[in-house]
């Protein structure tokens, strides 16, 4: 009788680096990604280059966490950085928006095996100097990575054109949730036959909600869809006594659509506040429909949920763009007008369209961003370590023979 050596490979560690948790919609973009990949297979660090005066996030299992403290000069600060990618080794370095991409040079040059960046939106470039500071940044740093992900083809073609990348370079990966493990299944709107609270903040069982989600949202924007809701109200007398606004989120604005509503007598019975919430299903099934602010072409995690619990979507966009009934962001109204109000007035008033939205919001998740395919590119790229790791010592398990039972006599 003998015994065996069964070989064990190390798990890949991947190291994700953002500037701050300040971004909720960035980290739900990190967080998703950890969560598709577990362990034991997976081990994940993320590295936070300043720290947010936030509360404390829920990060996901098995997840290490090192907020840096980048003070001094530049040449202190980039040791820090130096120090922490050569004290943690990871496989991967993955990066998120354009701040971080300066960590990849960093990471080309203490040898870290595959190095991906994920592009940033660049919502935030507004003027001309910021728009130069990012092209140029992608110009300068991106030798170092091997791959940059783009979320679209928007984004995929920016690249290309104004950042000069390589199209061989450009990986692109859409966003993906998991439906089936994490949201329950679709199930039709019916009444509720009580009151929930959201914390302390009662949503009555009659009425039709609507979800406003408001963090980091631009003030112009919200108050513009605040003066849309208010036309709604005075629009239909019938409207006006069922409708129910919830703002969701944190804003420095919040006292400002605060001070807007009561000026425009819109009652407590009418519009209420609602802070960020962590339980998104539970949420989620006390809405009738959800908002997002923009044409909703490149949604959020946020918003991919809620349209996985079969909402249907109310979204910004212009008279002059396409118009398909069948499509959940681009559906008629009755009057044939995009704006605000005439959407909810629609979906108020036709709950069968509303039912019919829903399920076109669930399937379209499930066909454009669906996890597997999201999961199966980043492995695609992940396999690539195979070729680019030093063979490793691998963990041995030794199994021996089971050894006779001895009875006593």
């Amino acid at each position: 009788m003998g015994f065996c050596m069964l070989s064990v490979r190390p798990p890949r560690h991947i190291c994700h680096v953002v500037v701050s948790l300040g971004d909720a919609a960035q980290n739900e973009q990190v967080f998703a990604n950890i969560r598709q990949f577990p362990s034991p297979h997976y081990e994940h660090t993320l590295i936070v280059l300043h720290k947010a005066k936030k509360p404390p996030l829920r990060l996901p299992h098995h997840t290490s966490c090192l907020e840096l403290s980048l003070d001094g000069s530049l040449l202190n600060k980039i040791r820090t950085c130096q120090q922490a990618l050569r004290a943690i080794r990871p496989d991967v370095c993955q990066t998120y928006g354009d701040q971080t991409l300066p960590v990849q040079w960093l990471a080309h040059r203490a040898g870290i095996p595959l190095r991906l960046h994920i592009a940033g939106q660049g919502n935030g470039a507004a003027n001309w100097v910021s728009r130069k500071g990012r092209v140029w940044s992608h110009k300068i740093f991106k030798h170092s990575c091997d791959f940059v992900i783009a979320a679209d083809k928007a984004q995929e073609a920016w690249l290309k054109t104004n950042a000069s990348i390589e199209e061989s370079k450009i990986k692109r990966v859409r966003a993906g949730i998991d439906i089936k493990t994490h949201r329950p299944p679709l199930q039709d709107v019916s009444l509720r036959n009580r009151t929930a609270f959201i914390g302390t903040l009662p949503v009555p069982a009659n009425r039709f909600v609507i979800g406003l989600p408001v963090t980091g949202m631009g003030r112009e924007a919200v108050e513009q869809f605040l003066a849309e809701y208010v036309a709604a109200l005075k629009h239909s007398t019938a409207f006006s006594a069922q409708a129910l606004l919830l703002i969701i989120g944190n804003s420095p604005y919040l006292s400002f659509y605060r001070r807007f509503l009561e000026q425009h007598d819109v009652s407590d019975s009418q519009a209420r506040f609602c802070n960020h919430h962590a339980e998104s299903e539970r949420f989620f099934h006390l809405l009738d429909t959800i908002v997002t602010l923009d044409d909703g072409m490149q949604p959020s995690f946020a918003l991919l949920e809620a349209m996985s619990m079969g909402l249907p979507v109310m979204s910004g966009r212009g008279d002059d763009s396409p118009k398909d009934d069948n499509h959940p962001l681009l559906w008629l109204t009755d009057n044939g007008s995009h704006q605000f109000q005439y959407q909810m007035l629609t979906l108020y008033s036709d709950a069968r369209k509303r039912i019919r939205l829903g399920q076109a919001s669930r399937n379209y998740v499930l066909e454009r961003y669906h996890h597997a395919e999201h999961q199966a590119r980043y492995e695609k790229l992940y396999q690539l370590l195979e070729h680019r790791i030093p063979p490793r010592m691998p963990t041995s398990v030794t199994r021996y023979p089971p050894s006779p039972t001895r009875f006593k006599p």
